[in-house]
């Protein structure tokens, strides 16, 4: 009888075991689940924060571009106008370098 109830003792105890092994694998499952939820969560939002800046700063890109853009035809209609001037001295010196020094301005 001694026997027999170690021996129900022993297979008791192991059947414990085993279910305490098997709520602690379930719990540390659950908490893994739970730790990789949160982390998948976290790269989803610092994610979503970079693409927001990204176009953000294609924007402001896109926007720098245009004003580049702006500017150059800017300087290209003030170099014309330069130009311009500059060929209008030459020919006003040009004509007062032929005039009649006899002749009034007019």
């Amino acid at each position: 009888m001694v026997q027999q109830l170690e021996n129900e003792q022993r297979r008791l105890l192991n059947l414990a075991v085993q279910r305490a092994r098997q709520y602690e694998r379930a719990r540390f499952a659950a908490e893994a689940r739970q730790l990789r939820d949160e982390m998948l969560g976290q790269l989803n939002r610092t994610r979503l924060e970079f693409e927001e800046r990204i176009l953000n700063l294609q924007a402001e890109l896109e926007e720098a571009r245009s004003d580049l853009l702006a500017l150059r035809v800017l300087d290209a209609k003030a170099q014309q106008q330069r130009e311009e001037i500059w060929r209008d001295r030459m020919l006003v010196a040009a004509a007062m370098a032929h005039r009649d020094p006899t002749q009034l301005l007019h």
